[in-house]
């Protein structure tokens, strides 16, 4: 199992989740963990939906420093 560390700090973007979406479908590929680190305080909810969406897997989700991370798996 990979591991990818995907930074959408920086990123502007109305849209987090599309942002998010775009970083994850370009480099995660089956049976591979994602780290997803972001700002945004609405990403819990928003990432949240998407694995759902996805039919993914959400690993963990913690906050440190302020910033949101993730560890979703793509079956």
């Amino acid at each position: 199992m990979k591991l990818k560390q995907l930074d959408a700090k920086s990123v502007k973007c109305p849209d987090l989740t599309v942002v998010v979406r775009r970083f994850i479908f370009r480099e995660i590929a089956s049976d591979c963990v994602a780290h997803v680190i972001t700002c945004e305080p609405l990403s819990t909810e928003r990432i949240s939906h998407m694995v759902h969406q996805l039919e993914w897997e959400l690993l963990s989700q913690h906050v440190e420093n302020g910033e949101y991370h993730f560890l979703i798996r793509k079956p």
